[in-house]
């Protein structure tokens, strides 16, 4: 049986009835990962996180994991789905997803852990997108009434480009690239601020309108009153038992804990795809998530940083 969290926390829209499915017996899930190459670590950690969903849940059907590593999904997917493969999760890298959704003989529902601008049937895109991260923060910006942003990056710092440009294509403000941090800003400013975790911690920065990408968030590291940033839920609510179990089981960074929400977030898609289910939304461990039809949305949740804790807006 579920757990209560789990039950709780699945609030689903299903405008096509999944309950009157009866699951295949002997059919399985074929999982597609990288086990070697820069990909492993976060193919690991996506991968523990399903397991720890799929063993959470009631329906545990067979699962097959294939190494990824350097291999042509044409051929690796004419080798690998069987007549008994029901669905497949992955792959991971945008590469072989760019792959996939060039392959028009895929008869097989396809989940993949990435997202490239091309469609193709049978296959849904789902991923930890800088772009959605953006898109809420931006939201949360103009809703702040800021008409002036001012963004300022850490020296030599390469990460969170996409990032940048997403969010100020969402906010379409003119912003302002500042080497040093405003001490104090008006009602309409507001300040972005790109860089790690320890070095966001160790500016002097205003007390509201303050805003980081999720990266600059590490929980083991203390953040300035009145930041505000996007996130995944799971890392900052016990709704979750098993990821919760899974996190304190081993000293993980908070990067591995996203991508563990991730894989237990993508074991749930794959239960509603394996069920036909062509709409449904739920509040994940990554945001709230809508699937309807071949689209699958993910909102990330927004957080303030505040003296008694983080609060959601």
């Amino acid at each position: 049986m579920m757990s209560k969290p789990f039950i709780q926390n699945l609030r689903l829209s299903v405008f096509l009835s999944i309950f009157s499915f009866t699951p295949v017996v002997h059919a399985e899930i074929l999982v597609l990962l990288p086990e070697h190459g820069v990909l492993a670590p976060a193919a690991s950690s996506i991968k523990e996180g399903l397991l720890a969903a799929y063993y959470a849940g009631t329906l545990q059907p067979p699962l097959r994991f294939v190494d990824t590593t350097d291999q042509p999904m044409d051929i690796l997917l004419a080798k690998e789905v069987k007549a008994t493969t029901d669905l497949v999760i992955g792959p991971l890298s945008r590469e072989q997803v760019g792959e996939v959704v060039n392959i028009s003989s895929i008869k097989v529902p396809m989940l993949a852990l990435n997202q490239v601008a091309q469609e193709q049937k049978n296959v849904w895109q789902f991923a930890l997108a800088p772009d959605e991260d953006a898109q809420s923060l931006a939201k949360a910006i103009l809703n702040d009434g800021v008409t002036q942003l001012y963004i300022v990056t850490q020296p030599q710092f390469t990460k969170g480009e996409r990032f940048k440009d997403a969010l100020i294509q969402a906010t379409k403000l003119k912003p302002n690239f500042v080497q040093v941090i405003p001490p104090s800003l008006n009602r309409t400013q507001g300040l972005l601020v790109i860089g790690s975790s320890q070095w966001v911690s160790e500016q002097k920065l205003p007390h509201d309108r303050v805003y980081a990408p999720s990266f600059a968030f590490d929980r083991r590291i203390p953040l300035s009153t009145g930041m505000q940033f996007c996130d995944t839920p799971a890392l900052l609510r016990a709704d979750w038992p098993e990821l919760n179990a899974l996190n304190n089981k081993k000293l993980t960074s908070t990067e591995a804990q996203r991508l563990h929400a991730f894989g237990a977030d993508a074991w749930q898609l794959a239960m509603l795809l394996a069920n036909h289910a062509l709409s449904a939304q739920f509040a994940g461990r990554t945001g709230m998530i809508t699937l309807k039809n071949q689209d699958i949305q993910r909102v990330p949740v927004c957080f303030r940083v505040t003296d008694s804790g983080l609060v959601p807006r």
